[in-house]
């Protein structure tokens, strides 16, 4: 019997150190598990905006380039994200760090629900650094709760594009050019903003003072729409939000190169994106700024 409880504890100390092990080369190769790990750490910092959304967000809005203008921000949107997990990185920031003074939001409205979906599906990145626990560390390890970041690193290590792409303040700059050769079909889909998560998420910002600018992310010329530019989100408490709507075909087809802008399909690359924030930046920004002056 000591036999047996002898060679149980050893397999479960086996376990625990592939674990380990496998958790270190992740730190150590992946960039998106580096970068959520850093700001689940973040303390006493002060930056002027910060941006949550998923990857279309992770892609498309250049941090870099608004702190060359004099915006100190920070990229915290995270690939596969739910606004449930958005709004915990929130929570966790407001706990620790000074508020923002501004919040960009990137809906993915292009693609499909995803970030407002009325189901929310918890991203087991987020938990696993902002909700440590038994569940996450022990009986749903790396290799099983992040096995995907084992195919992303596995690219890096391949993947010439993958290696010269780099996290810059929180965004995925990446050099790779894939053409969207799609066209334009007018996307009638129309989303919705009632979800309790991103209200929850509103309501917070709100009663901290903190302006927010909900942004629907451009997609490929298939996934785009003809609705306005800005239409108004209505709140729980009957005021209302505008929304810029950078899906808009007109709109966004004087932004973005269909030839050389994009990373992947609805995916934007470092151009694109340096691009979409400067339009961000000249026509959103400012004239909120200028306003609040």
């Amino acid at each position: 019997m000591k036999k047996f409880l002898k060679k149980c504890a050893l397999a479960v100390l086996l376990l625990i150190l592939i674990n380990v092990i496998a958790f270190f080369v992740l730190v150590a190769v992946n960039p998106m598990l580096n970068k959520v790990y850093e700001c689940s750490h973040f303390k006493n910092k002060k930056y002027d905006l910060l941006v949550f959304g998923n990857s279309m967000t992770v892609d498309g809005i250049d941090c870099e380039y608004l702190a060359q203008q004099g915006i100190d921000s920070y990229n915290l949107a995270t690939n596969g994200s739910h606004m449930c997990s958005s709004l915990l990185q929130l929570k966790a920031y407001l706990k620790n760090n000074q508020k923002p003074k501004t919040i960009i939001i990137g809906l993915p409205s292009a693609t499909g629900q995803s970030l407002l979906n009325k189901v929310p599906y918890p991203n087991p990145l987020i938990d696993f650094f902002y909700e440590p626990n038994l569940e996450n560390c022990v009986l749903n390890p790396p290799p099983v709760n992040l096995r995907w970041l084992y195919v992303e690193s596995l690219k890096i290590i391949v993947s010439k594009a993958h290696r010269e792409s780099k996290i810059v303040r929180g965004q995925w700059k990446s050099p790779k050019v894939i053409a969207d050769d799609s066209t334009f079909k007018d996307k009638k889909t129309e989303f919705q903003y009632d979800n309790a998560d991103f209200q929850e998420f509103l309501k917070i910002c709100k009663d901290n003072g903190i302006q927010v600018i909900p942004i629907e992310m451009p997609g490929s010329n298939a996934n785009r729409n003809s609705f306005p530019y800005t239409y108004p989100i209505n709140l729980v408490d009957h005021s209302q939000l505008t929304l810029y709507n950078i899906n808009n075909y007109e709109v966004s087809k004087n932004i973005i190169d269909a030839k050389t802008d994009w990373l992947a399909p609805d995916h934007l690359n470092k151009f694109g994106g340096a691009k979409l924030t400067a339009f961000v930046y000249e026509n959103i920004l400012k004239t909120k700024n200028q306003s609040n002056d």
